[in-house]
């Protein structure tokens, strides 16, 4: 794909685009746009779209993408279908000027080569085989499995732990097994990244009162909401702009306790 697209300007007036529901599924429409190829089309697999197109946004995970790409469809400004078992998209819409002959040709199917996910609203009398989510659930597209920076969380958790409480013990023998399993449900059921649970488990390891509160992935797991905000509110109490300062500060204070 040649650098140097030109994106029109009518895009800022498309009605479609402006009935989305979020701001976050107009910006995926907008940043795609460059990432096309010469037909307009793109893969709609998650993982590849948070590749192309928010590789250092956190926030952005690849069940959150797959949601904006179903708000996308249902706000008829693509066409999502499946072809040899990938799922693709293709925009409505030209809204770039593109030379054609500088372009490599598309390797992407086109859709009538493939199925055709049509909007939910499109399915009323069709079976519950036919709706969007079933499909796109079929496709397994977000499933997130148990990796090393889960057990890697584990591991932190209870090294935390064992440094303010030495004398500590858990229970069972494959807790940390257990604990892995739980970070990989954060991840993909709360949408919680790895790194703002790792965040989260250091900023716990030195507050004086939750460090002996959450002893377990599972406690972490069940006030995750309520410590977020906690921790949010005193970063903000203390003025941090960034992780690191943040924990130098904490650091300091513990010293100073010591």
């Amino acid at each position: 794909m040649p650098e140097g697209r030109m994106i029109k300007r009518v895009i800022s007036e498309s009605k479609k685009l402006g009935r989305l529901k979020s701001d976050s599924a107009r910006l995926l429409y907008s940043w795609l746009i460059p990432w096309l190829d010469v037909e307009g089309r793109h893969s709609a697999d998650p993982e590849i779209i948070k590749g192309h197109i928010f590789p250092k946004i956190k926030t952005m995970t690849t069940r959150k993408i797959k949601n904006l790409v179903l708000e996308l469809n249902e706000g008829r400004l693509i066409i999502l279908y499946s072809a040899n078992d990938e799922l693709y998209l293709q925009f409505k819409k030209s809204l770039q000027k593109i030379q054609r002959e500088r372009e490599a040709p598309s390797t992407i199917p086109d859709p009538k080569q493939g199925q055709i996910i049509k909007p939910t609203h499109e399915n009323s009398g069709v079976g519950h085989e036919n709706s969007t989510q079933y499909k796109l659930n079929k496709l397994k597209l977000s499933k997130v499995k148990c990796s090393e920076n889960h057990s890697e969380l584990a591991a932190l958790l209870e090294s935390k732990i064992k440094e303010r409480i030495p004398k500590h013990r858990f229970m069972g023998k494959d807790y940390l097994k257990k604990w892995a399993d739980i970070f990989r449900l954060m991840e993909e059921k709360e949408e919680a990244t790895c790194e703002e649970i790792k965040e989260l488990i250091i900023w716990i390891s030195k507050d004086d009162f939750w460090y002996k509160n959450v002893l377990s992935a599972e406690k972490l797991r069940k006030q995750f909401g309520r410590l977020w905000a906690e921790m949010g509110d005193d970063k903000k109490r203390k003025g941090v702009q960034s992780l690191e300062e943040f924990d130098e500060m904490q650091e300091r204070a513990m010293v100073k306790k010591k």
